[in-house]
This record gives structure tokens, sequence and C-alpha cells, in this order.
């Protein structure tokens, strides 16, 4: 069905004119001599036989929905047939442009002219509804404005008929997003109320350009037609403001009940913008001593005010003193009377408060003095509020952000907390190892005894008893200190850093004195470790490292080590 027919029925085709879901063609009536639109049903290859039966159903429908309504703001249909396999229907030929291009070449339309489109298309839907039809996808592309200025409603595709069977299952949606009604995008059950949402959303965008729920995507969009409410417009009167406000309602039951009603209440809305405002009541300057007015009888008595006390309106005459009721009237040389005014001579200065407001108080007769409270002229009414600096929706984008980079926060300490203390104790479990007190081997050099036979002073000193002998193989003299085994046991079970290192310094003397210099070194080694873990000053250390000198080899590998343990001080 892609190449364009000659002829469709009895309507010969003179070109393509739209293509979209459908194919839409200008063509010619031969019988009734005029110029048509065909909108031929177009199937997307390889379509099941399903699809294809309800896709004719539904353009069937339309063409029943549009074919059963007769109104000028509505595009006729005129007939519905099938022509070997190809399903059309002919309707109204309709010039012009749509309100969608319109409102792309201005920006956005006078309020005049867009009250008037929105009226138009409520009209023709107020029919459409007492019909029983609900369009559910009024938007500007399907607002037609012809040439001769007329408003018509086109694509009635996926339009309801409530007097027939819903081919539409539950939660299925259909229409446009920008301009769906909260009820249409969750897949609620819809009546003519959607349609007057979506004639808010349409005059919206006329008056201002803009559509009053926008997004990135279909989501973002959706979430703020149920949860959003569009910012007023700066040009439009704050009336018509709470028409749109009131179509806009997310609750069906809270907009208009029909289309008459929404179109009758947006042109006096209208009308009340462009009421000149009630001319103010002139002031009545009557003079008693002139002609009466028009509309009254007579004119009021003549007062001489040399004689009378009071004037014609009841007020006490300036000429008179106070209490004053003779004949004779106030001189005008005489002093007048406190607070009057005296036609003759100056005017009087006002009356002398005898006991004025303290206190910064306002004093009418006299010049507020500085930092004094001055009355305010007329009344004060503060500034409405501004907009909000942010947003609901950016305001709990940044509370979850902030929560999520504090969750962070506390996790990355905790690692590195616990990474620290980790390695901590791997670190002293090391040193630890490398300090234990072990018992040093005891020496395999034979103890020496009193009954040993000392060499004569004529005997010549053979290599194994002469001083130049190995100290190792050489016997140990005669010891009588302290039992080293005893007091490295005792070591082990000291609880001060400084006690064992006084025990373990005393076993290392009592072996050097011994002749085991191995031991001795071990043992002054560990005392070195336990001042050192003790804090012991430097001192304390060198003086250990000194006794460890004094037992070791010039020639041994210790040599370095002490030299290291030197350097670390």
């Amino acid at each position: 069905m892609s190449s364009t027919p000659k002829s469709l029925g009895l309507y010969q085709i003179i070109r393509e004119i739209a293509r979209s879901n459908d194919i839409v063609y200008e063509a010619y009536d031969p019988l009734m001599n005029r110029r048509v639109a065909i909108k031929e049903l177009s199937m997307p290859a390889g379509s099941t036989p399903q699809q294809l039966d309800d896709r004719v159903s539904r353009f069937r429908r339309e063409a029943q929905a549009v074919g059963s309504l007769n109104h000028v703001n509505i595009m006729t249909v005129h007939s519905f047939s099938e022509d070997a396999g190809r399903y059309f229907m002919a309707m109204e030929f309709l010039d012009g442009i749509t309100l969608r291009k319109e409102i792309d070449n201005k920006g956005f339309l006078p309020v005049e002219q867009a009250v008037q489109i929105a009226s138009d298309v409520l009209s023709g839907l107020s029919c459409a509804h007492d019909a029983g039809v609900v369009h559910r996808d009024i938007k500007p592309d399907n607002v037609q404005l012809t040439s001769a200025g007329v408003v018509k409603i086109t694509d009635f595709g996926i339009a309801r008929l409530t007097f027939q069977p819903n081919l539409t299952m539950d939660g299925q949606v259909f229409g446009t997003p920008s301009y769906m009604s909260p009820e249409q995008v969750v897949g609620k059950d819809i009546d003519q109320r959607t349609d007057l949402f979506s004639v808010g959303v349409m005059l919206y965008e006329m008056l201002t350009g803009n559509k009053p729920f926008t997004g990135d995507n279909v989501i973002s969009i959706t979430h703020a037609i149920v949860n959003a409410s569009p910012p007023p417009p700066s040009n439009v009167s704050m009336p018509l403001w709470m028409c749109i406000q009131r179509a806009l309602e997310k609750t069906p039951a809270m907009r208009y009940h029909n289309a008459n009603e929404m179109r009758i209440a947006i042109q006096d809305a209208i009308a009340v913008q462009k009421t000149p405002p009630a001319p103010q009541p002139q002031q009545n300057n009557f003079d008693p001593y002139s002609a009466p007015p028009m509309g009254l009888a007579s004119a009021p008595p003549t007062i001489d005010p040399y004689t009378q006390p009071y004037t014609p309106y009841g007020t006490p005459n300036p000429y008179f003193a106070p209490g004053q009721t003779s004949q004779a009237p106030m001189s005008p040389y005489a002093a007048p009377m406190q607070g009057g005014y005296n036609p003759y001579g100056a005017p009087t200065a006002p009356p002398v408060i005898a006991n004025p407001v303290q206190y910064g108080a306002y004093n009418p007769y006299q010049q507020p003095q500085p930092g004094q409270y001055q009355m305010p002229q007329g009344q004060f009414y503060p500034p409405p509020p501004g907009p909000p600096m942010f947003s609901a929706q950016a305001k709990e984008r940044m509370r979850q952000l902030v929560i999520a980079f504090v969750v962070f926060g506390l996790l990355a300490a905790i690692l590195v907390a616990a990474f620290i203390t980790i390695t901590n104790s791997i670190q002293a479990n090391q040193a630890s190892a490398k300090r234990t007190i072990s018992a040093p081997k005891a020496s395999t050099a034979p103890a020496a005894t009193s009954t040993q036979p000392e060499p004569s002073a004529n005997s010549t000193p053979t290599e194994s008893n002469s001083p130049a002998a190995s100290p190792a193989a050489e016997p140990a003299p005669s010891y009588t200190g302290p039992d080293p085994e005893v007091l490295l046991k005792d070591a082990q079970g000291a609880t001060g850093g400084a006690a064992k290192a006084r025990l373990l310094i005393d076993a290392g003397n009592a072996y050097k004195q011994m002749g085991q210099t191995d031991n001795a070194y071990e043992c002054y080694y560990q005392a070195y470790y336990a001042q050192r873990d003790a804090g012991a000053p430097n001192r304390e250390l060198r003086r250990i490292l000194d006794l460890m000198t004094d037992v070791t080899a010039p020639d041994s590998s210790r040599r370095q080590e002490l030299a290291d343990l030197r350097a670390k001080l």
C-alpha cells in the first residue's frame, strides 16, 4: 500500500497530502463535483490477521464516530468504503494550516485569538460529548485553522464511543503524552473531562508558547502531569488563569463538568478583562447660596452668616464664638477662637497639645524628630513572597546526594580504620615474635671445680691451657654468683619493662662471668628491646649496646647489627 493509487472507489486521487499511521490524499468526487480528502488505512508489512482486524475495527469506529456528528467545528465524514482490500473514508477537504504550525510560526498567540480557538474547540467537543464520543487526543496537530477562519477538530482515530463496547484493554494507554490527562496516563477509565484537561493544556501552550508539563522523556512528562503544577503565565489575567487551573486539576471531579461550562467560563473571564473600570462618582460641590441643582424642589434656606450661629449644614458658624447665641456677629478684629479661622487676619497657630504623647509617638502638630515614628501614609502591604530558590524536586535530590556522601564517607572511614588496625596488629605480632624471650642455650664448656689441679710453675703451657687459646675451649673460672637460669625465669614473669630489663642484664652479666658470651649477648639483646619498649632514655640503651659490644668478637657478624642499632638512636 506504499504506492499512490489513481483512484479509490469512485474518487479520483489527485495527490498525497500526509502520511503517518494512515495516508491522506487530496481527491475529486465526480458524482458531487467537489474536492474531498481521502484517509486510507495503512497496515505495516508483516501484520497478523488479528492485528489487521483490530486496525480495521478502529478505523471503522472512527468513521462512525465522526460521521454521526454534524457541527461546524468538527470535520465532516462523507462515507466509509473498501476497494480491493483498501479501507478508506472520504472526508471534508480542509485548507489552511494546523494550530501546531500557527503556534510554531508565532511563538504564542494573542489572548483573544487563543480564547476564540479554545471556545470553538469546546463548542465542537460539546456536540461530540452529547453524542457519546470522547476524542482522547485533543492537541494542536488535530485542530485545523481554515482560510475562512473556521476551527475544525480532526483525527478521531482513537476516539471512544461510550455507547459501544470498548476496544481498549484495561491499563492500555492511547494518546499524545504531553496532552494526556492524569487518569489517561495511568490507564484508568476516562470520560469527557479528559478532553477538557487536554483543552486546558492546549490553551496554556497557545498563551505562552510552552507546554505546561515538560520533560526529557515520556516518563518525566507523565510524572509531571500526575504530580506537578505549571507556573502561572505572566501575560494572562487572573480570571483566565483560574479557568486554566480548574481545567488542569488532577482529579476529574474538580474540573468543569462539561465543555459548555468551560467555554462560558473562559468567555466570561476574557469579558471581565475587556470591561472598562466603572466611573468614579464626582464630588458634589454644592453651593448653598446659588440656584438649586437639578432634581431639588427648591433652594436650601438662606442663612445670614452674620446673624445665625450655625450654617445650613448644622455646623457651627466660624464667625461666632463658642456658646454665642446673640445677634451680634463676632468682630473681625477680635481674637479668633482657639483653633478657628479669622478671615480678616493671618491663620492662627494650631492648638497646643497640653499633654503630648511621649516615647516617640506621632504628634500631628509637630515635625517628627530623628528616629521618631512617623505615621505611614495609607495602609502598608508587605510584598508577596518570591519564588523558592530550589524546587521541591531539586531539594529532594540534594538531600539524597548529601545522604549518599555521608554514607560513603562513613564506609570509607570504617575501612581505613580497619586497615590501620590490622596493619598495626601484624607489625606488633612480628615485633613480639622477634623479641620473644627464650632461654639461652647452656654452654657446653665443662664447669670448673676446686679439685682441678693447677699447672706447676715449671711446666710449659700447652695449647689447650694457654691464655691465647679460644675462650670457648678454655674452662670457665669459678663462679659463685646468682644462677642465670633463675634470673631468666624471673624476667619472663616480670610485669614492667624496666624490671625485666634489669633481670636480663643481671643474667647477661652472670653468663659473661661464666664465659658464655653468646648467651650473654642474647640476654643483653632482649634487655635492649625491653628497655626500648619501656621508654628508657637513649643513654640507657647505649649502655646496653656497650655491654653487647664487650661480649662480641671483633670479627663477628653481630658488629653490623650493633651498628644498625646505634644508628637508630
